[in-house]
């Protein structure tokens, strides 16, 4: 009773999903297979009205018209059943690209840190191979249809047997015509039915687990072959991967992952093959029982012979009937179970939680950091230890310290991307998990080290948005002296960067690409500015406009400018050097210089002989 409570509730729960996506979608395919059940009905119950026909001898015109009747039929409903092939196929396609876009939103939607557990990883892929791989819409769907044409081919052939219950006019009596022409002699039929389901039911539950089982197992596989894949097809790699001759571990790491998947299903199809097998043995035995049954039936003159053709067809349909309603409830059951990952994702919880406080965007704003700690997964080392800082309104900090130190992963924390495992991050006094997540996301403009821009127009990435202020977006190009580089394009605002989506995309250098990533964080207007190393790739020109500039693009802003190069710090109003997660030297630029033996000192004096 338990499996078929499962069944009942994870389908109920798929129709539910699919008829919120679209009730025409779902009825439609009902539609079209009931078609699709009643067609072949049409020349076997037409063939038996003709036979019989011929056989009395009726006018030729009575016999056509049954004929046309026929031929006009099944071309009618073929017709219809032909343009929902295609309408459906259309459909398809729309419904799949709606469950795709519910699973990026949800995707968006969780918090950074979620999507970058391996756990979820996985869970990803088994929501994209539920839709999208061995499962989907598309193949639920054609298992309802399989389903609801098989019962209406067992109605169907039920309705045209109801015949064989009639009691004839033997043309021989003997044991044999006494029994056949008893209409509970008909049972034995139903009784070869039940138990060939009966038979086949054990099997077709067996074949369902095993199906679910390989594409469980290989969820993984396909993941790791996914991202090689990816890893050889994309030329923004391409270059590392000439240069240092990583082809043949590529393709072998490729080829391993997809053998073990293939493996794996190899086994699954060889366990399915003698699966099917026996399930077929079942239904050859049934066909043979109903044609001798009807045969001898006929053999004793106690059916017609138009009676006898349209029997022998729906014995034929009735055990097909049956095959498909039986295929059909192992694929909604089979395709329930691959839907549920998809389902599982959708209904993931984020690991954030958010408040109802609205930031005063107006207003230069506060951070504190309050004894924070913190480490990243899979990592025993903290990247922050026990770290206390405050960022007073309107300040200029820069943070500096080797790689490694932290200094980013401070940055991180505010933005949310993260959550430290212990102490808090107040914004103007308010625990930055009080805030809602619009004023959040409205909280700051950041330029991290690794920045992407996306191959969008330039417009698109500065504004963030297809629907973006083009007036700001050229003051904010000009604030990042990229303005007349973006303009000497033939399309100006509305290049594409890249090839990926467009094949008029432009290639940019790394240094117009951190112009750009500027011009977008400007355009923003957050009250935190965020600059992670933003002039890494810039040539000495460039970045000494950046730093003469800097105080006219933070204006009336807090910013928090992280470098490695010390001279980028004289433009900040106090500096925090972080080493090994912990905050070790706090001051101006003036009083860290003055500190004997500092950190600080020490990395100026190492890089002093550059600024002379």
């Amino acid at each position: 009773m338990e499996p078929t409570k499962s069944f009942v509730k994870k389908n109920a729960r798929v129709f539910r999903f699919l008829f919120s996506l679209s009730p025409m979608y779902v009825l439609s395919y009902i539609f079209y297979y009931l078609l699709q059940a009643f067609l072949p009905y049409i020349p076997i119950f037409g063939s038996a009205l003709i036979i019989d026909a011929v056989i009395a001898s009726k006018p030729m015109n009575d016999i056509l018209m049954i004929v046309y009747a026929m031929i006009g039929t099944a071309l009618g409903v073929g017709l219809v059943a032909s343009f929902f092939t295609y309408f459906l196929q259309a459909w398809d396609n729309k419904i799949l690209a709606e469950v795709n876009r519910l699973t990026s939103k949800k995707t968006h939607e969780i918090s950074y840190e979620q999507l970058e557990d391996i756990k979820t990883l996985r869970l990803i892929k088994a929501a994209d191979e539920a839709t999208n791989g061995s499962g989907g819409i598309p193949s639920y769907m054609n298992a309802i249809g399989q389903t609801v044409q098989g019962i209406s081919s067992v109605v169907y052939s039920c309705l045209l047997l109801q015949g064989i219950f009639q009691v004839g006019t033997p043309t021989k009596v003997d044991g044999w015509s006494n029994f056949l022409n008893n209409p509970w002699s008909s049972l034995v039929l139903f009784g070869v039915v039940v138990l060939a389901i009966l038979a086949s039911l054990p099997l077709v539950s067996l074949s369902n687990k095993l199906s679910y089982k390989a594409m469980m197992e290989n969820v993984e596989g396909n993941r790791r072959f996914g991202y090689f894949y990816q890893v050889c097809n994309d030329y923004e790699l391409g270059k590392d991967i000439r240069l240092f001759h990583m082809q043949k571990m590529l393709l072998s790491l490729q080829a391993n992952d997809k053998y073990g998947v293939n493996a794996t299903w190899q086994k699954f199809c060889n366990s399915n093959i003698l699966i099917q097998i026996a399930i077929a043995f079942f239904f050859a035995i049934l066909s043979f029982v109903a044609y001798g049954f009807l045969g001898l039936k006929a053999l004793y003159g106690l059916v017609s012979v138009g009676s006898a053709v349209a029997y022998a067809g729906a014995v034929t349909l009735l055990a097909t009937g049956i095959e498909k309603a039986i295929a059909g409830l192992v694929g909604l059951s089979l395709n329930a179970d691959y839907l549920q990952n998809y389902f599982i994702y959708l209904e993931l919880p984020n690991s954030m939680s958010f408040g109802s406080e609205k930031l005063d965007e107006k207003a230069p704003l506060s951070v504190e950091f309050r004894h924070v700690t913190f480490a990243y997964q899979n990592q025993k080392e903290k990247a922050l230890d026990d770290v206390s800082l405050t960022i007073k309104p309107g300040e200029k900090l820069a943070i500096v310290g080797a790689n490694g130190a932290g200094k980013t992963t401070l940055m991180k924390l505010v933005c949310r991307l993260y959550e430290p495992q212990s102490g808090e991050i107040l914004v103007d006094d308010k625990p930055l998990a009080s805030y809602d997540r619009d004023s959040l996301d409205r909280l700051y403009a950041i330029v991290f080290q690794d920045f992407k821009l996306f191959s969008f127009s330039i417009k698109e990435n500065v504004a963030t948005g297809e629907e973006g202020d083009e007036a700001r977006v050229v003051d904010a190009l000009k604030k990042a002296n990229i303005y007349d580089r973006v303009m000497s394009f033939p399309k100006g605002l509305d290049t594409i960067l890249y090839n990926k989506n467009d094949t008029n995309g432009v290639e940019i250098s790394g240094g117009e690409a951190q112009k750009i990533a500027i011009a977008r964080a400007l355009y923003k207007n957050s009250p935190l500015v965020i600059l992670d190393e933003p002039t890494s790739a810039l040539d000495p020109k460039s970045e000494a406009e950046v730093y003469e500039n800097f105080s006219t693009l933070v204006e009336n802003k807090t910013a928090v400018f992280i470098s490695h190069r010390m001279s980028s710090t004289k433009f900040c109003d106090d500096i925090a050097v972080v080493d090994k997660g912990k905050i070790v030297e706090y001051g101006n630029h003036k009083t860290l210089l003055a500190i004997p033996n500092g950190l600080y000192k020490a990395m100026w004096d190492a890089q002093a002989q550059y600024y002379k």
